[in-house]
C-alpha cells in the first residue's frame, strides 16, 4: 500500500520552513555579508565550506537556535554561531564558527545554548 499523498497544507508548510531556513542561513543578511567581504573576511558559511572536505555533507545542528529571540533587533533571525558536523581531512569533527554578521558576532546565552545542544542531546 502506498502512503497517502501529501496535502497542500503540508506542502505549503514545508515550503515555509525551507524559506525560513534560507533566511536563517543568510545570518545578518546581504549587508552583513558585504561588510565582511569589504573587511577582507569570508562569511561564516564560506569559511566552513573552505575548511571541510565536502560542503554538501555538512550536517548543521543549530540552525534554529535563538530563532525569533532577537525581535527587538529586527534583522537578526537567530544565534550568532553556526554549529555542525563534517569531515576535515578525513576526520569527523564538530564545527563551531562565529557569524560576525549577526549582532556583530556577539555571543549571548542563546548562542551558547546552540554550542551546548550537540553535547547534551
Amino acid at each position: 500500500m502506498n502512503p497517502p499523498a501529501p496535502t497542500n497544507a503540508l506542502l505549503e508548510r514545508c515550503q515555509e520552513v525551507a524559506q525560513q531556513e534560507a533566511i536563517l542561513r543568510e545570518g545578518g543578511g546581504p549587508d552583513g555579508l558585504a561588510r565582511q567581504h569589504k573587511l577582507g573576511r569570508l562569511f561564516v558559511r564560506e569559511r566552513i565550506a573552505a575548511l571541510i572536505d565536502d560542503p554538501a555533507t555538512f550536517l548543521e545542528t543549530g540552525l534554529w537556535a535563538a530563532h525569533g529571540m532577537y525581535a527587538d533587533w529586527d534583522k537578526f533571525p537567530a544565534a550568532s554561531v553556526v554549529t555542525g558536523i563534517a569531515d576535515i581531512a578525513g576526520h569527523t569533527c564538530m564545527i563551531v564558527a562565529n557569524d560576525a554578521t549577526v549582532k556583530a558576532g556577539v555571543t549571548r546565552s542563546e548562542s551558547s545554548s546552540s554550542l551546548l545542544s550537540p553535547c547534551t542531546g
